[in-house]
C-alpha cells in the first residue's frame, strides 16, 4: 500500500462548549422568570467576570438589595469600590432585574 495514495479526509470541527453555555444559561434564567436572586446567581460569573465570581457570590435579594458573601475583608473593601460597575453589569445582562444596592458580608 502506497500512502501517497491514501486520501485523508477531513471531519467537521466538534462544537466548542463554550458555544453551548450562554443558550443553557439562558434557557434556565427564562424558566426562573420571577425569581431575581436565582437569575443573577445563574449569570453571576458573566456579570462578575472570573475574578469577582470566584471570591464573592449572591446570597439574598430582596427589595432592590444583592446580597453579596464575600470571602475576606480584604476583598469587602476591594469590591467595595466597584459597586456601581457590578450594579451596571447586572442591568446590562439583567435588564429586568432592577438591583439598587450591593451589600457585602
Amino acid at each position: 500500500m502506497n500512502w501517497d495514495e491514501i486520501k485523508v479526509r477531513r471531519r467537521e470541527p466538534f462544537p466548542k462548549i463554550g458555544d453551548y453555555v450562554d443558550l443553557v444559561i439562558e434557557e434556565i434564567a427564562s424558566a426562573q422568570k420571577g425569581n431575581g436572586l436565582a437569575l443573577i446567581q445563574a449569570l453571576w460569573p458573566q456579570i462578575a467576570g472570573d475574578r469577582i465570581s470566584a471570591v464573592a457570590r449572591p446570597v439574598s435579594f430582596e427589595k432592590g438589595d444583592l446580597t453579596l458573601k464575600v470571602r475576606s475583608a480584604v476583598w469587602r473593601q476591594e469590591l467595595h469600590s466597584q459597586i456601581s460597575s457590578i450594579i451596571t453589569a447586572i442591568s446590562d445582562k439583567l435588564p429586568d432585574i432592577d438591583v439598587e444596592n450591593i451589600i457585602l458580608r
